[in-house]
């Protein structure tokens, strides 16, 4: 599956990335400053291709935009987690 996790630095949502992770799925972690949290660093070590990162903050307006334009690569996104916030 392709899963789009926001809010991904910490938390709820650092959590739902290593499990999506562990279960082979591909995940795009959206968080305000990914570079910051070396835990998505590790991950990003550990997983390689099926993590991405994205440095945005969804409440810019732009940040679906970027979100999509992410993503375009994708068949498709099966799961929004929408965790930010």
């Amino acid at each position: 599956m392709n899963i789009v996790i926001t809010g991904t630095s910490r938390g709820i949502g650092l959590e739902l990335t290593r499990q999506a992770l562990a279960k082979k799925h591909t995940v795009l972690a959206v968080a305000r400053n990914p570079d910051e949290s070396q835990e998505l660093k590790t991950l990003k070590s550990e997983h390689g291709d099926r993590l991405q990162t994205l440095a945005v903050d969804v409440t810019n307006p732009e940040a679906p935009a970027k979100i999509q334009n992410a993503v375009k690569n994708w068949p498709q996104v099966d799961v929004l987690i929408n965790n930010a916030g």
